[in-house]
């Protein structure tokens, strides 16, 4: 049996770009980075459908190893 790793994000290919799809992409990146990135407490996510098929995620956060906030922009998947 293979062990669990990355994100539920994948379940969502081929969804329509709407509120709540988009509320489970916000969902399913802060439970995959709560999972897997310890260093990493997530303040906001925040996702937009930037096209047909594309969408534009950033995250802020605290990185807790020395307490600064940091934000990544423009991740899109």
């Amino acid at each position: 049996m293979r062990p669990k790793y990355g994100s539920s994000l994948f379940e969502l290919i081929d969804a329509p770009m709407n509120g709540p799809v988009l509320s489970r992409v916000v969902a399913a990146t802060a439970e995959a980075l709560d999972q897997w990135e310890p260093r990493l407490k997530v303040t906001r996510i925040t996702p937009q459908a930037i096209s047909p098929g594309k969408l534009s995620i950033d995250i802020e956060g605290v990185y807790l190893e020395t307490g600064r906030t940091i934000t990544f922009q423009g991740i899109q998947i």
